[in-house]
């Protein structure tokens, strides 16, 4: 695997020692097409352990199956935070291990041989839950090249990935921004409860990165935070832990990635859309559930669960108790989630964003870029293209200095 200047993994072929066999090309998922699919139901959800709730992206549907597959004695992969803060998928035994992979990690995760380890365990015969990108679990069905009964697939819909390269460069610049502050004297402490590695590269000596969660919820599901933790140690020995907690609007890493700024190309024409990756369960935020369903709308998280296979239903069933569940209408549920059937274009000014100083400068880069997006920008840019092409000169020369 090589990695290129937008921090992205590919595959690099030694023509010395390939023999022509094509398996890799038989289990890509960017090159074998697969059919959309209908779902056999679709529910929204809510565990009814709250706590857990809370520390999960939206409704905790993921938690409430995958502590019923350690039940069953099974094994559970999912992405999980490294000691350096990069995202990489891992597996756990036990119930306490799924806190790592609660919550949403707005970066690629690299599945490293977790491919392999899935095969092991499901030819001892043990119950195995995925959980990943659409594409992550399309190609592993494709790796496999055989039905798994004891397999159980959970995806999500994916508006797309950026590289960990990206996400570095944010990190490094928001750490070294608070750093240049006065740090608070409060000790502020977020979900005590949860694993976090505590070691880390991108910080100064006396200051250390906590934890890190994309979905905070201190303000609610619908107002959630990306948030930092960082302690500082001062002259007296003292550690202050401080919370760094923009909602996601005034968030430049969060703005870059909805504008389709860095997201990785393949992205752009996903092979995993429409519910054609295989899953037996794909999960999404029950966005305009207020509107939809109020009497399930307590500002904490709902799940919209798409249901596929019967494997999916039985597994529903045997966790009945852990769950709220009630059906929905798929095309009133659906409104709101664009990238399900519809593949994010581009940013124009991608290019742009890739050839700056993203890495000394990013969130003004980011920033500058998304202002053009603005209606305000956009009138402002229509007014200038109008005077230009009219040959006003002056009058464009003069709105330019402004």
């Amino acid at each position: 695997m090589v990695t290129d200047v937008e921090g992205f993994c590919y595959p690099k072929v030694n023509v010395n020692l390939c023999i022509d066999c094509h398996l890799c090309e038989k289990v890509c998922p960017m090159l074998q097409s697969t059919e959309p699919a209908k779902p056999l139901s679709i529910e929204a959800m809510r565990f009814i352990d709250t706590r857990k709730r809370m520390e999960s992206s939206s409704g905790g549907a993921f938690t409430a199956i995958a502590e019923e597959i350690i039940r069953k004695g099974g094994v559970v992969f999912g992405a999980a935070w490294t000691e350096d803060w990069r995202v990489e998928h891992r597996y756990c035994k036990n119930i306490e291990g799924l806190a790592a992979f609660r919550g949403s990690k707005y970066v690629q995760c690299d599945t490293c041989d977790s491919y392999n380890r899935v095969r092991e365990f499901l030819n001892q015969g043990c119950w195995v839950l995925f959980s990943g990108t659409p594409c992550q679990c399309k190609g592993l069905k494709l790796f496999l090249r055989k039905k798994y009964d004891k397999l159980v697939l959970i995806d999500f819909i994916c508006h797309g990935v950026p590289s960990h390269k990206v996400f570095r460069a944010y990190l490094k610049e928001e750490i070294q921004n608070y750093y240049r502050k006065e740090v608070s004297k409060n000790s502020i402490w977020l979900h005590p409860t949860r694993q976090i590695p505590v070691a880390d590269t991108l910080c100064p000596p006396d200051l250390h990165l906590q934890g890190i969660w994309f979905r905070d919820k201190r303000n609610g599901w619908k107002k959630y935070s990306f948030a930092l933790a960082l302690t500082k140690v001062t002259t007296e020995c003292v550690a202050n832990t401080v919370l760094l907690s923009p909602i996601f609007p005034r968030n430049s890493y969060m703005k870059g990635y909805g504008a389709n700024i860095y997201l990785r190309p393949s992205c752009h024409n996903c092979p995993a859309r429409s519910f054609s990756s295989g899953s037996d369960f794909t999960l999404a935020d029950y966005w305009g559930i207020e509107r939809q369903h109020p009497e399930m709308d307590d500002d904490k998280g709902t799940s919209l669960v798409a249901v596929h296979t019967e494997t999916a239903v039985k597994l529903l069933a045997d966790i009945d108790g852990l769950l709220e569940r009630i059906p929905v209408n798929a095309n009133e549920a659906y409104k709101l989630q664009i990238c399900l059937h519809r593949n994010m274009q581009p940013n124009l000014y991608r290019k742009e964003f890739w050839a700056s100083d993203y890495e000394n400068d990013f969130s003004n880069v980011v920033n500058r870029i998304c202002n053009r997006h603005t209606p305000k920008q956009r009138v402002v840019n229509s007014v200038k293209w109008v005077l230009r092409n009219m040959g006003v000169k002056r009058v464009y020369q003069f709105i330019k200095r402004k």
